[in-house]
C-alpha cells in the first residue's frame, strides 16, 4: 500500500496534535511548576525561627510542632502538604472536626505516607486545573484559585500559623469549594448555569442534589455550632478526640477550675468533682509534654 504525501502529511499532524497538548495547558503547567518552585525557595529562604519572638509569643510547638527545632526539611515539606490535602478533605467529608490540632494530633508526615503523595496529586490537580480554566473565566476555575489562595493563608506557607490547622481555618476557603461543587453539580446534570434561575431550578436532577447537599452541610454546621456555644461545652466535647494532645487537657482543666471557683461554698461536693477533674487533665497535660509543663 502506497501513502500518498498529503495523506502522510495529515497522519502526521493528527499524530502531532495526539502528542502534544494545547498552548494553555503547557502555560498552566509552567505556571504551576514555577510557583512550586518559588514555593521551596520561600520556605528555604524564610522558614520561620523556632527561637524567635514570634514564636515565644504564639504557642510554639504545642499548637504547631512544625516550630520544633528538630524537625526535617522532609518532616517539615511533607507535614504542610499533608495539612493542605486535610483541609481539602475536611472541605468535602466534615467530620472529623475538632478546634485543636496541634502538638500529637496531626503527626509530622515524611515523604514515604502515601496520605502526603494522595494530597500532593489533590493540590497538583486543583492548581493546574485552576490555571487553566482561569484563562476561559471559569467557575470551577475561579473557585479553586478562590480555594487556593484563601487556604494559603493558614496554609502554613506564607508563615507558620500559631495552630497547625483547625476547623475555623476553611470558613473562607468553603466559599470556593461550594462555586466548585455548584459547578460541578451542573457539569453533571448537565444544566445550563447561564440560564435564568427559573430555568436551573426546574432541572429536577440539579436541583435535588444540590438541596440535598445543602440539608447535609447545614445539618453538620449545625450540630457543630452547638459544641461552640461555650468553652466548656467546646473543650469537653471535643476532649475524646484530642485525649493524646496537651493543650486541650490545660484547657478543659482551666474551665474546670473557673466553673469551680463560680460555684458557692455550700456546693462542697460539686466542687470536690470538679478539682478532681481538672487535677486529671492537668498530670495528663504534664505527661504528654512534661517539657511544657
Amino acid at each position: 500500500m502506497v501513502c500518498l504525501p498529503n495523506q502522510a502529511a495529515t497522519a502526521s499532524n493528527s499524530l502531532l496534535r495526539a502528542l502534544l497538548v494545547s498552548r494553555k495547558t503547557w502555560w498552566a503547567v509552567g505556571t504551576f511548576f514555577v510557583g512550586i518552585a518559588l514555593f521551596i525557595v520561600w520556605l528555604k529562604l524564610f522558614k520561620t525561627n523556632p527561637n524567635s519572638e514570634v514564636v515565644k509569643m504564639s504557642r510554639g510547638i504545642l499548637g504547631n510542632p512544625l516550630f520544633a527545632d528538630e524537625i526535617s526539611w522532609a518532616q517539615y515539606t511533607a507535614t504542610i502538604v499533608y495539612i493542605w490535602g486535610r483541609n481539602l478533605y475536611l472541605l468535602l467529608v466534615p467530620y472529623p472536626l475538632v478546634y485543636h490540632t496541634g502538638y500529637n494530633y496531626i503527626p509530622l508526615m515524611t515523604w514515604f505516607s502515601p496520605q502526603v503523595w494522595l494530597s500532593l496529586v489533590a493540590c497538583v490537580g486543583i492548581a493546574l486545573w485552576a490555571a487553566r480554566d482561569l484563562p476561559q473565566r471559569g467557575l470551577v476555575g475561579f473557585g479553586l484559585a478562590w480555594y487556593m489562595i484563601t487556604i494559603s493563608i493558614y496554609g502554613q506557607v506564607v508563615r507558620l500559623a500559631p495552630d497547625l490547622a483547625a476547623d475555623r481555618f476553611l470558613f473562607t476557603p468553603s466559599v470556593g469549594s461550594s462555586w466548585v461543587l455548584i459547578a460541578a453539580l451542573a457539569q453533571l446534570t448537565r444544566t445550563d448555569m447561564t440560564k435564568s434561575w427559573r430555568a436551573i431550578w426546574g432541572n429536577m436532577p440539579f436541583a435535588a442534589l444540590l438541596f440535598a447537599l445543602f440539608v447535609a452541610y447545614f445539618l453538620r454546621t449545625y450540630v457543630r455550632n452547638e459544641v461552640w456555644k461555650d468553652n466548656y461545652t467546646l473543650f469537653s466535647s471535643d476532649m475524646p478526640l484530642l485525649e493524646q494532645s496537651a493543650r486541650p487537657h490545660a484547657y478543659l482543666a482551666n474551665e474546670l477550675v473557673m466553673r469551680r471557683q463560680r460555684l458557692g461554698e455550700q456546693k462542697t461536693e460539686q466542687r470536690r468533682q470538679l478539682h478532681d477533674q481538672a487535677v486529671r487533665h492537668y498530670e495528663r497535660a504534664i505527661i504528654i509534654a512534661p517539657s511544657s509543663a
